[in-house]
C-alpha cells in the first residue's frame, strides 16, 4: 500500500495535470503567456528524456506513460519546438547542498565542475537561454594525456 503523501502525489499528477515539481497547471487553464495551457508528453528518445525528468525536479521520479509537463515551462507558452526541445521556464529552484571538504584531487576536480555546471543551469535558466545552445568544456590541466 502506498503511503498517504506518496497517493496524493499520485493523484494530482494525472493525466491531466504538468509533472514539474510546484507547477499546479492543468489541460485547457490559461496561463502565464495568455495562452491556454497544453501539456507535452516525455520525448521517446532516451537523451532528451532524461532531461525532461531531470527538470521536472522530483525525488526519485520515474515517469509514467501519462507524464506530461505544460507549456507554460517554454518560451512564450507555446510548447515544445524544435528549437526548444526542453522545458527551461519557471522550474523549481534547487535548493543549496552542504558542500563536504573534498580530499584527494580527482574529488576536488568533481567539486569544482559540479559548482560550475549549478552556475551555469541557474544563469541559463535566469537569462531563458536553452542548455542545447551552450558549450561546455571541462579543461584537466593536472593530468596530462
Amino acid at each position: 500500500m502506498l503511503p498517504v503523501y506518496a497517493a496524493r502525489l499520485k493523484i494530482n499528477m494525472g493525466k491531466d495535470y504538468c509533472a514539474i515539481k510546484d507547477c499546479h497547471n492543468r489541460a485547457g487553464q490559461i496561463g502565464r503567456f495568455g495562452k491556454s495551457i497544453k501539456l507535452h508528453h516525455l520525448p521517446k528518445n532516451k537523451a532528451l528524456r532524461s532531461a525532461w525528468v531531470r527538470v521536472i525536479s522530483r525525488k526519485n521520479y520515474q515517469p509514467s506513460k501519462y507524464t506530461q509537463v505544460c507549456s507554460d515551462h517554454f518560451p512564450n507558452g507555446e510548447g515544445r519546438t524544435w528549437e526548444h526541445v526542453v522545458p527551461t521556464l519557471y522550474l523549481p529552484q534547487k535548493k543549496n547542498k552542504i558542500i563536504h571538504h573534498r580530499t584527494t584531487a580527482t574529488s576536488q576536480n568533481a567539486s569544482v565542475i559540479s559548482t560550475v555546471t549549478g552556475r551555469l543551469d541557474q544563469h541559463c535558466q535566469e537569462e531563458n537561454i536553452e542548455v542545447d545552445d551552450v558549450d561546455v568544456e571541462v579543461i584537466d590541466h593536472d593530468h596530462h594525456s
